[in-house]
Formats: C-alpha cells, sequence, structure tokens
C-alpha cells in the first residue's frame, strides 16, 4: 500500500479499521528509519499531483515531527531531528521551500508552518543560515504568477517570528522588517500579501526593539499600522488587513507605550473611530487597544511610578483622557447583549467591551465610576427594557474591581447591593446571570458590604438557591459568590471559636456537595467551580463546625472514590481538587480525621500515580497533610506512599511537583520521626539529585535545603551518615550561586534567589543542628566555622531590602550554635559577628531586633 493510501486511510470518514491499520502503520514507519519517514513525507507534501488528504497529513505528521506544545517532548523531538543525517535535512528543507510556492492553499499554508517549525530547532544553533535571507527574498516583489510564494513566505516569517526567541532573529531585524513593511504598505495591491505582511510585523515587533528606538522607523511602522487599520483613509482595505493592522496596534501599546505619545492622537481617533463605525470584528480589536492601554497603566501605577511627567516609566494617562469618549460606545455595545445567555466559551463584542470597562476602572478608579453610575443609577431598574437593565449591571460589576475599598463609593455598593440580589433572581435568564456574576464581584472585592447591615443571609440563601435552580453558568457565578464569602471569612491556618460563616456552613457544605452531584455539573465548569468553593468553604470554617466537616469528609471520599473508575482524561481536574478539599479537611480535623486513613490513602496513593500534574499535586499536598493530622500513626504508609514520592521527587521537568514533593516529605518525615529511616538513603539520594540537576528549575532548589533540615531534625543522631554529603552539596551550591551573583551584578532577580537559597541554608544547618544536639553534636563540630561563616556574609550585606526572612534566620542560627556548643565557639564569635549582633537588636524591625536578642542571649 502507498503512502497516500496509508494517510487517506487514516482520515477515513467510515471505516473504523481502516483509520486504525493506517495509523498502526504510520507509528510503525516512525518507528523505523526516521529519515526514510521524514523523506517521504516531505516528498508527498510537495507533490502538486498528490490529493488534498494525504498532503495535508504529510505535513502534519512532519511538523509533529519537530514540534510539540508539551516543553519536554519539544526538546527531545529537536535533539532527534538535529541527530537526522545533514542530507536528509537538507533535502526536507529544500522541499518545504519549495511547497511554499504552491498554487493550493492548504499545502503553502502547511509548508509554512512545517518551515517555521524546522527553522525554530535549526537557528539557535547556527544552522540553516540561509533560510532567513531566502524567505526574504520571497516575500519581496514577484511576478503575478509568483505571488503564492510571496504570501506563505511571509506567513512563514510569521510564523517564526512567534516561534523563536527573540534573540534567534535579532541579527535578521533589518531584512525582515524591510520585507515586511515593503508587503504591509497602502501600495500593496494583493489583499492576502499585505494581511499576511500586517501579521507577520506583528509578531515580530518584540525583536524589533533596536529599530522601534529610532523615530524614523518607529514612524513607519506605525504609519503603515494605522493605514492599514483605518477605514477612512482606505475604505477599500480589506476587513482582514484592518483586523490584522489593529492587532499590531495592539502589541505596540504593550511593548512601546513610553514611545507613543506622538501618536496617541491618531491612534484615540482611529480606534474610536472603529469602536463605532467598523466591523464587529476591528471593533473588538479596538476595545482591546484600549484594554491594553488601562492594564499597562494600572501596572505602571501598582509599580509606584507613575507619577505623570515625560519620564520612560511615566503613566501618560492616556485611559484618562480617552474615557468620557469612550464610554458612550462601550454603554452602546453593552445594550447589543442577545436575549439569550452566551457560550462559556464565546468572545463577542459584548464580552469584549465588558474587559475593556473593567481595564479602565483598574486604571482610573472611581474617576471612571463617575463618568457611567449615572447610566447605571438610571438604567438598573427600569421595567421597560431587559437590555438596559442588564447594561445597567454587567456595567455595575465591571466598575468594582477599581472602586477604591472603602472609599466614597463604598455606600453605593451597599445601596445597590440589595438591587442586584434582587436582580440575580430574576426570570429573564440574561438579566440572572449577568446579576449573579456582578454579586461574585462584589463578594470579591468588596465583601465587607455583605457581612455589614445584615446582608449576609439573603445573599448565602439568594445564593444556594441559585446552585439547585439556575442553569451551570449561572449556578457557577453562584459558586463563585459563595468561594469569595468564605475566602473572606477566614484561611485554613486560622483557629477562631466561631465566626460570621458558622451558622451557614452546614447549608452551604450541602448545598455545594448536591451541586457536585447534578446531573449537567459538566457544563460551564461547573464542578470544579462547586468544588473549589467547597474547599474555601472548609478552609473557612470556626471550631464550632468540627462536627459539620467531619460528616462532610466521607461524603468528599464517597465522591474521590467514584472518580477512580473513569477516565482520568475526563474527571483529572475534579480529582484534583477532591484531594485538595480532603488536605483541608485533614488540616482542619487534625486526628479527629484518623479513623478514615485507610480510606482516604488508599484513593491518595492511586492518585499520586497520575500523569496528570494537578492531580499528583493535590494529591501530595492532601499525604502530607494525612501525615501531619495522624503523626506516628502515618507510619504503617510509608512503604506505599515512599516510592511514588521519590517518583516525584525525580521529576526534574516538572518544578512544581519536585517542590511539593519536597514539601510533602518534610510532613512525612516530622509525623513519623525515626520511622523514615528505612527510607532515607532513597530519598536524600533523590533529593541531591534534583540539587544537582541542570533541567529542574533552579527555584525550587532551596527547598532541597530546608527539606535536608527537616529529615535531620526527624532521624536526630542517624543523619551523622549523610552529613558530609548533604554539606557538601550545600556549600558547592551557595558558591555556585555567589559566583553567578558576582557575574551579574545588579540582577534582582538573582539576588533575590541568592537570599532565598541563604535562608534555606539556615534552616538546614539549624535541622541538622538541633537534630544532632544530644548524642551527635561532635560530628556537627568541624562545620561551625562554615555556619559562622554563613551568618557574617549575611550580616555584612545586610540592608533594607534583603528580606527580614533571610536576616531572622542567620541570627538564629547563630542563637542555635550558641545553644549547642556554648562556650565551646566563643573563640569563632570574632568581633565582626558580635557586630552583627549588637545592630540587629537596635533594628527597627521587630522580627529582626526579637531574633539578634536571642542570638546574643545564647552566646554570652
Amino acid at each position: 500500500m502507498s503512502l497516500t493510501e496509508i494517510l487517506l486511510n487514516a482520515n477515513h470518514p467510515t471505516d473504523a479499521q481502516a483509520r486504525q491499520r493506517a495509523q498502526q502503520q504510520i507509528d510503525a514507519a516512525e518507528n523505523g528509519s526516521i529519515e526514510d519517514y521524514i523523506g517521504s513525507l516531505m516528498q508527498e507534501l510537495s507533490d502538486e499531483t498528490k490529493p488534498q488528504g494525504s498532503r495535508m497529513l504529510a505535513g502534519t505528521l512532519m511538523k509533529n515531527l519537530v514540534s510539540s506544545r508539551d516543553p519536554a517532548k519539544r526538546e527531545q523531538l529537536a535533539k532527534r531531528w538535529l541527530c537526522v543525517q545533514p542530507a536528509v535535512r537538507s533535502t526536507v528543507k529544500s522541499l518545504t521551500l519549495s511547497a511554499l510556492a504552491s498554487p493550493e492553499r492548504y499545502a503553502r499554508t502547511t509548508a509554512a508552518l512545517v518551515t517555521a517549525h524546522i527553522a525554530r530547532v535549526e537557528l539557535p544553533v547556527n544552522q540553516w543560515p540561509e533560510c532567513l535571507p531566502q524567505l526574504c527574498h520571497a516575500a519581496g516583489p514577484q511576478p503575478a504568477d509568483r505571488q503564492y510564494l510571496r504570501e506563505s513566505a511571509l506567513m512563514c516569517i510569521g510564523y517564526l517570528c512567534e516561534e523563536c526567541e527573540a534573540h534567534v532573529l535579532t541579527a535578521h531585524a533589518g531584512p525582515i522588517l524591510s520585507a515586511v513593511l515593503s508587503a504591509s504598505s497602502k501600495d500593496e495591491p494583493h489583499p492576502t500579501v499585505r494581511k499576511e505582511a500586517l501579521k507577520a510585523l506583528t509578531a515580530g515587533l518584540d525583536f524589533m526593539q533596536p529599530a522601534m528606538e529610532d523615530p524614523t522607523h518607529r514612524t513607519r511602522v506605525l504609519t503603515i499600522l494605522c493605514e492599514a487599520a483605518s477605514r477612512t483613509t482606505q475604505p477599500q482595505a480589506d476587513l482582514d488587513c484592518r483586523e490584522a493592522a489593529v492587532d499590531g496596534l495592539v502589541v505596540m501599546v504593550s511593548l512601546y507605550y513610553d514611545k507613543l505619545k506622538d501618536y496617541m492622537q491618531a491612534l484615540f481617533s482611529l480606534s474610536v473611530d472603529a469602536i463605532r463605525n467598523d466591523h464587529e470584528r476591528v471593533a473588538m480589536k479596538a476595545l482591546i487597544f484600549w484594554t491594553t492601554v488601562a492594564d499597562v497603566e494600572y501596572e505602571i501605577l501598582e509599580s509606584g511610578m507613575g507619577g505623570g511627567g515625560g519620564t520612560e516609566f511615566s503613566c501618560m494617562n492616556y485611559a484618562l483622557g480617552a474615557s468620557k469618549y469612550l464610554v458612550e460606545p462601550l454603554w452602546e455595545i453593552l445594550l447589543k447583549q442577545p436575549e439569550e445567555v452566551a457560550d462559556d466559551e464565546e468572545w463577542d463584542i459584548v464580552t469584549a467591551a465588558t474587559g475593556c470597562l473593567g481595564a479602565l476602572a483598574c486604571a482610573m478608579g472611581d474617576d471612571l465610576a463617575d463618568l457611567v453610575m449615572p447610566s447605571i443609577r438610571q438604567n438598573i431598574q427600569r421595567s421597560d427594557s431587559w437590555s438596559h437593565v442588564n447594561a445597567a449591571v454587567v456595567a455595575f460589576g465591571a466598575l468594582q474591581e477599581g472602586l477604591t475599598p472603602d472609599g466614597r463609593y463604598t455606600q453605593i455598593v451597599q445601596e445597590m447591593l440589595p438591587v442586584v440580589l434582587s436582580l440575580s433572581a430574576s426570570a429573564h435568564p440574561v438579566i440572572s446571570d449577568a446579576a449573579t456574576w456582578c454579586l461574585s464581584l462584589i463578594a470579591e472585592f468588596h465583601s465587607d458590604v455583605i457581612f455589614s447591615r445584615d446582608m449576609l443571609r439573603p445573599v448565602l440563601e439568594q445564593t444556594v438557591s441559585m446552585l439547585a435552580t439556575k442553569p451551570p453558568r449561572s449556578a457557577c457565578r453562584a459558586s463563585l459568590v459563595l468561594f469569595h464569602v468564605a475566602k473572606a471569612t477566614g484561611g485554613v491556618e486560622e483557629t477562631e471559636a466561631t465566626n460570621a460563616l458558622s451558622p451557614f456552613i452546614s447549608v452551604l457544605a450541602e448545598a455545594l456537595v448536591a451541586t457536585i452531584d447534578r446531573q449537567d455539573v459538566a457544563q460551564s465548569n461547573l464542578r470544579a467551580a462547586a468544588a473549589e468553593a467547597l474547599g474555601q468553604v472548609v478552609c473557612a470554617c470556626a471550631e464550632d463546625c468540627a462536627g459539620v466537616l467531619a460528616g462532610l469528609l466521607p461524603a468528599v471520599l464517597d465522591r474521590l472514590e467514584s472518580s477512580l473508575s473513569h477516565d482520568a482524561a475526563q474527571v483529572g481536574e475534579y480529582q484534583g481538587l477532591l484531594s485538595s478539599i480532603v488536605h483541608f479537611l485533614y488540616r482542619k480535623l487534625k486526628t479527629k480525621a484518623a479513623p478514615l486513613g485507610d480510606r482516604v490513602m488508599t484513593s491518595l496513593l492511586l492518585l499520586l500515580k497520575s500523569h496528570n500534574t494537578t492531580v499528583c499535586e493535590e494529591a501530595l499536598m492532601a499525604t502530607g497533610s494525612v501525615a501531619t493530622s495522624i503523626g506516628e500513626s502515618f507510619t504503617r504508609y510509608l512503604p506505599f506512599a515512599i516510592p511514588p514520592l521519590v517518583d516525584a521527587l525525580r521529576n526534574h521537568a516538572t518544578a512544581s511537583v519536585f517542590a511539593i514533593a519536597a514539601g510533602t516529605l518534610s510532613d512525612m518525615t516530622g509525623a513519623v520521626k525515626k520511622a523514615i529511616l528505612p527510607h532515607c538513603n532513597e530519598v536524600v539520594v533523590a533529593l541531591l539529585d534534583g540539587l544537582r540537576a541542570a533541567e529542574l528549575e533552579q527555584s525550587v532548589k532551596p527547598k532541597v535545603l530546608a527539606t535536608f533540615g527537616d529529615i535531620a531534625l526527624a532521624v536526630e543522631e542517624d543523619f551523622v551518615t549523610y552529613l558530609p554529603v548533604v554539606m557538601n552539596a550545600v556549600s558547592c551550591a551557595a558558591k555556585v550561586t555567589a559566583d553567578e551573583v558576582k557575574q551579574n551584578k545588579g540582577d534582582e532577580d538573582l539576588m533575590d534567589f541568592y537570599n532565598e537559597l541563604r535562608e534555606n541554608m539556615c534552616v538546614c544547618y539549624t535541622g541538622i543542628l538541633l537534630g544532632m544536639k544530644q548524642k551527635a553534636k561532635a560530628a556537627f563540630s568541624p562545620y561551625v566555622p562554615q555556619v559562622i561563616e554563613l551568618v557574617v556574609q549575611i550580616g555584612t550585606e545586610y540592608s533594607p531590602t534583603m528580606p527580614t526572612e533571610t536576616v531572622t534566620a542567620a541570627l538564629y542560627l547563630l542563637g542555635d550554635v550558641g545553644n549547642v556548643y556554648g562556650k565551646e565557639v566563643h573563640s569563632l564569635l570574632s568581633p565582626a559577628v558580635r557586630h552583627i549582633m549588637s545592630n540587629a537588636a537596635n533594628s527597627p524591625d521587630e522580627e529582626i531586633a526579637e531574633a539578634a536578642k536571642y542570638a546574643m542571649s545564647e552566646n554570652g
């Protein structure tokens, strides 16, 4: 059977067996000679006599041989591609470039993707140097019968700009900019060519920063984008081109906000005209333009650099200046809401307008409310127009994040809350849905209003009713109301005797469990929202709700156990959420949850083997919580829990899993104490491997050091076996980072990491020191100078920018050294050390002063 027939059978519309056989043949070909397989695929794609179906699949399979969405697999595929014989790669690259000129759009589009993904692999290692020059040449003027080549070359450049790191393309910025600007200009007669050029220009703006610093280049880029985006200066401009051009303006303002002062008036006029008068697709992009302006200005203001003026980082208040011209068209768009509840995934112009209004509110705060509230008040209780009521509710919801907490609008939110609550029960589904959404935002950003004036009970009662009676989307929003109300009440660490939610906890838990069991729970993300809300309600429980929580744990376990019989791909998120609820329940119930330990651990041990990252993380945290709650009784589970835990510690590709596994190991060792000894070799080796692993993200490595300290604290004098190798590993980690700091002075992120590393070194040394204090302190004596040197280093470098946690960890460590060794270490306490303690004792930071006094008291 020919490759063409196999590829066609792989997508056979009716014959499942033919599809299965074809897939087996494709898999066999890939696992055989990779060179032959690649060559055959590219021959298929580039052959104009082959049918569309086989050519498209050949291109897709070829792309999948060099690229993947999964970063780890993507790296593996790149390494495999670079191991393919150079002659084969050269032939493939030649065929992909030739396929760019195909008269069939599907073929040249697929070829553009394949070319870009191959180039993404080869360019960073200085291979295929002729790729970009050839693409830029092909993107230049071509005969009339070669415009297809020009279009696909520009498309490929756009894909490359999206796929490659900016530094890889910087050297080619000039030719790329020249090619795309030429094809983007108003003189370009072919709309499809111009559209691809505009998209490539937009994708390449990030690495064109040097050109954007030049006013001449910047003006040319903005002129071309504005000409292409304008409905008035070029009425004949293609809709796709206008949309692509406004996309470019969005990227311009996100990357080069500080360079746009001279152009902002033109951008304002163009964007407002697009919002008012252009096609909805272009209007939506123009709304995103102002959303982006507002987002950038909000970030500037939040960073404390928004004083106005002409400095590079100043907030120019463009949103404030434009807002009075934007409010009216935004209101008109909100009135266009269709008379049915939109699909959850739908992004339409009403959604874009709502997002724009919310972004403006964040950037402008109460100033935007001054412009919008008159329309809200005038329309929110109208009886003659549902669309006006809905627009008012949506506008009021969009304002919530930007309103100043406890500011001049707090009273108005209090006055409007009963109105919004009443509208959430409206018979009109759109109004009810919008009002419930608005209520969730009030709960998130102004929860004090709900807890005041006897509003808590009616809000909770109405929300519980909506969980049972409203469609999934509105019930999801009702879950969010409960989530935010519970979050505002308290966290999992709080241990109050009672709180404002205590009288309602039983009803809330019962309603949320019932929501999880709804037949339509898979719609509108309802299951996840209800489970998250239930977890937050558990966190908010005071001590007087222990009975409710004890009854809730079996109900959660029933659902967790039931989920294990379903396809993990379908219920993974749900399993993760249920595991997190178990985690919170054990944190709250502690030993009261011990009787269900076997049931809980049976489920968690199965979930620890999951390939779903979130499930594995949540199961790890729940396991740690069980261990902490039941203490030494957790010993019976160690033989089953350690293997998946070690597997997680060996998962260097997923830093979050590794970090949580290290934390869970600390929980386990703290719970079972010396019972961890039979497993110590395995876990210590796994931690050391993680510390040395280049592929493990640096940010999680400090946690490894703290975990060594926790193990030492648990096994006490038996840690002597691991002391030399652990101390050497800690010292090496510190030295490597210190050298990097010296080489990269001024790198704030690196300095933050270094301080965190040193803090965890102190925690590690403290754990080892206290663990070995009774029977093996002599074994640690040779390392005491190393410990004191670390304290001196931190104390000498101290400045107000150093985290308090780093300083206090060092001072408490110094105090613990004195506590363990007494006068034996006095000779090591140089005047510099005593000066550090004395200065710290007078620190205005109370935590530092307290730690210093402890250090001084233990060191005479």
